[in-house]
């Protein structure tokens, strides 16, 4: 059996994309469901490590960067708990190698 891409087993594969850039920018309830959604997603690692090694912009892994660094303004609204799942997910490995 053939190894899928990382992406292929994202939770946000079929969603508009938008919803991560603009979109989340503009709206802080968004932010909450996009927030929630990463923190249960089995690729946020490699999403996260992603965009950060591609200095991407949006949301990677469920955190904001700007050029590949987290972003201070897009990620304020995260309280300790959301951050605590995140960081759960982050470092939870699942066995699952992607190439």
């Amino acid at each position: 059996m053939a190894k899928l891409s990382w992406k292929d087993d994202g939770k946000c594969v079929d969603m508009d994309v938008d919803i991560f850039f603009e979109k989340y920018e503009e709206d802080i309830g968004l932010r909450a469901v996009i927030d929630r959604m990463c923190s249960r997603c089995p690729i946020a690692k490699e999403c996260l490590q992603w965009g950060i090694s591609h200095e991407e912009w949006g949301v990677w892994g469920g955190i904001y960067l700007e050029a590949g660094q987290k972003s201070d303004e897009f990620n304020e609204h995260k309280t300790t708990e959301v951050w605590d799942e995140l960081l759960l997910q982050l470092t939870h490995d699942t066995g699952q190698g992607y190439e």
